[in-house]
C-alpha cells in the first residue's frame, strides 16, 4: 500500500478580496454620481521642469533660498516660501527661456505628460476632496 499524502492540520487563513476601486473605467456621467469619483478631462498636462531636480520648499528663508541650486530658486515673498523657477510655467516658449540667477544657462525644460488622472479616478488618488 501506498501512503496517502500527507495533509496540514493548520487551518489555511483565507486573505480578504481586495476592494476594487469602482471609478476607473466609468462614463463622465456615472462618474459624476459617484461621491468617491472625479472626472479630469485632461488627457496631456504641460509641464515646466527643472533639468536637475532640487526641492526648493526645503530653504525656510530668503538667503537661503536665492543661495540654493545655482540661483534655480525663488523666493516668493507674498506667501513667504521657495520655489524652483520652472515651478508654474505652461507656455513652452516661457519655459526653455528660464534661466538660472546669473542668467549663464537656461534651466527649465518643458515636458508633456501623459496625465495619470485622466477620465475617472478615485478621488483620493487624484487630489479631489474625499
Amino acid at each position: 500500500t501506498e501512503p496517502s499524502p500527507a495533509r496540514s492540520a493548520a487551518p489555511t487563513a483565507r486573505t480578504p478580496a481586495p476592494t476594487l476601486d469602482p471609478c476607473p473605467g466609468l462614463a463622465i456621467n456615472k462618474c459624476a454620481k459617484q461621491d468617491r469619483c472625479a472626472w479630469d478631462p485632461v488627457k496631456k498636462l504641460k509641464v515646466c521642469n527643472p533639468k536637475r531636480p532640487h526641492d526648493c520648499t526645503q530653504h525656510a528663508t530668503a538667503k537661503a533660498c536665492k543661495k540654493a541650486a545655482a540661483g534655480g530658486c525663488l523666493f516668493e515673498s507674498t506667501t513667504r516660501t521657495c520655489r524652483h523657477r520652472c515651478t508654474g510655467e505652461t507656455k513652452k516658449a516661457k519655459c526653455n527661456k528660464i534661466q538660472n540667477k546669473s542668467k549663464q544657462k537656461v534651466i527649465c525644460k518643458f515636458r508633456i505628460q501623459k496625465n495619470p488622472c485622466f477620465k475617472c479616478h478615485h478621488r483620493s488618488v487624484c487630489g479631489g476632496e474625499e
